[in-house]
């Protein structure tokens, strides 16, 4: 449960007393404290020239923002998705929880009586399952308010809710259903720091991006059994309706993106781009992967991941093909026992905190993104060089990679024509 606190004392509750509240203090007779409540009245009224034309004075708005538990001005609390709004005026509070384009706008809370003088404050807990809790103390009185955000039916939907990873939404093509998640506009890290071990010189310097749009993305990579339906046949070479389809190239994906989104009205299907991919799968988190620093032990070993991911270390354990990679050579394994190997059904390993599977290991996945080194400052909205590359980005290691490519932050340059059985990819989608 995350908390978010904003107390605002008596120097605010006297604006209020004031009874109006000139827009951007332009009423210098309402900014002035010298002026008592009487003259602010009068003040106000002498404004408006004709008593035919009056309109009421403007109710008091103030939105509170909250940044890293400091109060900063316009006063606006954000929270992910929601925007907590509070309207003021001498006799009550009223309190507005807005979402962003995804979620019902406007759940209103009850008003509470709002002293001339004293203390209030609120405090915002956003719960799992899309609900929010607003706890409200005025002059020692204390309410709870608990509100429900129920999220809309995007246009492609066949099904929306939330859980305990927050929004998710279904298509279907045929009776075939996959589910995407909505992943909020945020700013995080990208690339690997200085003080990760095993990282690479492409993934340098580790800057700080911002997406200023929230996405979708599936929860797992794109499954056998949806790419039949949508392109007619299988080109996997490890066979399994919930296996993840391999051996697609990166224009391959653009022809099914194409053939997708004409099946499924209002979609917007396509690669993630390159941040898109990095900021998903590190959801929220700073380590080497989402669940700390991985130790590499050996080429092939790497214990921290092995519960979240299908690597080089460990994809032979309960492989249950007969056509699979013979893997008895392979040095420096985690399980050195394990012969045959390839990819396992989607979903099997712990999702990350956004509520993705496979977001490491299993096939390396394809993003929109051409490959080249990374900018040396903040980035907002990056898709990669525009010009004079040929190559696109992989992303997140596969069922044969050595553990140093089971990272967050690794990523290596592949032909768009590329097709081998350690690549597939994972649907992302605009809102």
């Amino acid at each position: 449960m995350n908390k978010y606190f904003i107390a605002l004392q008596t120097v605010l509750a006297s604006v209020l007393s004031a009874g109006c509240f000139a827009a951007e203090y332009e009423d210098e007779s309402a900014a002035d404290p010298a002026v008592d409540d009487h003259d602010a009245a009068e003040a106000c009224a002498a404004s408006i020239p004709d008593e035919q034309t009056q309109t009421p004075c403007p109710i008091p708005q103030v939105t509170l923002n909250l940044s890293n538990g400091v109060l900063v001005p316009p006063w606006s609390l954000q929270v992910d998705a929601y925007t907590l709004e509070v309207e003021l005026d001498t006799e009550s509070i009223q309190v507005r929880i807005a979402g962003d384009n995804t979620l019902v706008t406007d759940a209103l809370l009850d008003e509470l009586p709002l002293p001339q003088h004293g203390f209030w404050e609120l405090q915002l807990h956003e719960l799992h399952s899309g609900v929010l809790q607003l706890q409200l103390t005025v002059s020692g009185e204390e309410r709870l308010y608990t509100v429900s955000i129920q999220p809309n039916l995007p246009t492609w939907a066949t099904n929306t809710g939330w859980d305990e990873f927050g929004q998710w939404a279904t298509f279907k093509v045929d009776n075939l259903e996959q589910r995407l998640r909505r992943l909020p506009a945020g700013t995080f890290h990208m690339g690997s720091p200085a003080n990760e071990t095993e990282r690479a010189d492409d993934e340098l310097p580790s800057h700080e991006v911002r997406l200023t749009h929230s996405f979708w993305m599936a929860d797992t990579e794109t499954q056998q059994d949806l790419w039949i339906a949508v392109m007619g046949t299988d080109p996997s070479y490890f066979p399994g309706a919930s296996r993840p389809v391999e051996q697609v190239s990166w224009e391959d994906t653009q022809e099914f993106f194409k053939r997708l989104n004409e099946q499924v009205p209002g979609l917007t299907a396509r690669l993630p781009t390159e941040a898109e991919w990095e900021y998903a799968c590190r959801a929220g988190t700073d380590t080497s992967t989402y669940i700390g620093d991985s130790v590499v032990l050996g080429q092939r070993n790497a214990p921290l991941v092995d519960p979240i991911a299908w690597y080089g270390g460990n994809s032979g354990i309960d492989f249950e093909l007969n056509e699979g990679r013979d893997t008895s050579e392979w040095l420096e394994k985690q399980y050195p026992d394990t012969v045959l190997a390839g990819t396992h059904p989607v979903a099997q390993r712990a999702p990350n905190p956004w509520g993705l599977y496979d977001m490491l290991g299993n096939v390396w996945e394809w993003c929109a993104d051409y490959y080249g080194a990374y900018g040396q400052g903040p980035d907002t909205n990056p898709t990669g060089p525009a010009t004079n590359a040929t190559e696109r980005v992989l992303r997140g290691g596969s069922w044969l990679s050595h553990a140093i490519y089971v990272r967050a932050a690794a990523r290596l340059p592949e032909l768009p024509t590329h097709k081998v059985e350690g690549l597939g990819f994972r649907i992302a989608a605009s809102p």
